[in-house]
């Protein structure tokens, strides 16, 4: 149970609650990973990076390319002399968004669009708030606040 001392209102709570269960409702969109210590001069990381993993899942078979990431936690272990990176996902974050594109940069269609793509504004279907392929819209805001 999530607790929110600062909030006085019920209704607001209700929203925050919700929002919460949204974000966690597909899983949790963080990596952790761990780099050799000799590496912390050269590898800059303290607020985001783009990762390339080309043995992640992906829809193409061609692994992940140019993904965003904030970087949440900086561990040091130097016992092992390794550092221990937590980044949470910014893309996906940002995707929940509506961001306007170029419409002469980014694909036309969602279906069409790359991951990167769809950082950006698509309108979905305004009853559903799905696109043509089932996946959730975006919100431009609320209408119920």
């Amino acid at each position: 149970m999530w607790e929110f001392p600062h909030i006085t209102s019920s209704t607001l709570a209700n929203q925050r609650a919700q929002e919460e269960l949204m974000k966690r409702g597909k899983g949790d969109r963080s990596i952790t990973f761990k780099l050799p210590l000799h590496w912390f001069e050269d590898f800059d990381v303290f607020t985001d990076f783009l990762l390339h993993d080309p043995y992640a899942i992906e829809e193409t078979g061609t692994g992940e390319a140019l993904h965003y990431y904030f970087v949440e936690s900086i561990t040091y272990d130097f016992m092992k002399e390794m550092i221990i990176i937590t980044a949470i996902d910014l893309q996906w974050i940002i995707s929940q968004f509506f961001i306007a594109g170029d419409e002469n940069v980014i694909a036309l269609n969602w279906t069409d669009a790359t991951v990167l793509d769809k950082i950006y504004g698509y309108a979905c279907d305004e009853i559903t708030g799905q696109f043509a392929n089932g996946e959730e819209g975006k919100m431009v805001m609320s209408e119920e606040v």
